[in-house]
């Protein structure tokens, strides 16, 4: 599938004339493109009248696993003109990577040297979502110690190209 194809299946899930049973399907066969143009046309179903497809929306947002959709997820998530089925999918395909960048700040505030290598396997880790990444950057900074340090090193030396971790490296190393 091709760039065409994120286009003619983003006017469909898009067209409000089309039955709702088209749209539903062409969503989900959307969601299977790969890439991240499908994240913006996807995205815009969050204005839809159809509770159905806005929550099918979370959904395959969700599935895609693109960090790019996380940020969609929370401000849906966050907007209480949603309706509550809505909230609660983008709650869920959220949660995972949000729950992470949690545990991260908890593991920061504790400042104990046993989380040096749980946090830095999440930061190194180039799958994982900026946020999580992120917290986990200033969890080991806020820990402070040499072989802490050590890693926010290591990662400014690899080939991370997450602005936001390397500028939290930076900021860490630099306190």
């Amino acid at each position: 599938m091709s760039s065409c194809d994120v286009t003619r299946f983003s006017e469909i899930i898009l067209d409000t004339t089309r039955p709702i049973s088209e749209r539903f399907s062409t969503l989900l066969k959307l969601g299977t493109i790969p890439g991240e143009q499908k994240i913006e046309a996807i995205s815009k179903l969050f204005s839809d009248k159809s509770i159905l497809l806005k929550h099918e929306c979370a959904y395959v947002l969700g599935q895609t696993q693109n960090p790019t959709a996380i940020p969609v997820l929370i401000k849906n998530l966050k907007d209480e003109d949603q309706d509550v089925i809505t909230r609660h999918e983008c709650g869920l395909k959220c949660g995972s990577s949000l729950f992470r960048h949690e545990i991260a700040y908890v593991l920061g505030q504790l400042q104990n040297e046993l989380s040096i290598d749980a946090l830095k396997e999440s930061c190194e880790c180039e799958l994982e979502a900026p946020m999580v990444r992120h917290e986990a950057v200033e969890a080991l900074s806020s820990i402070g110690l040499p072989r802490a340090m050590d890693v926010l090193r290591g990662i400014l030396k690899s080939d991370t190209t997450e602005s936001v971790v390397i500028d939290s490296c930076l900021v860490g190393c630099s306190l």
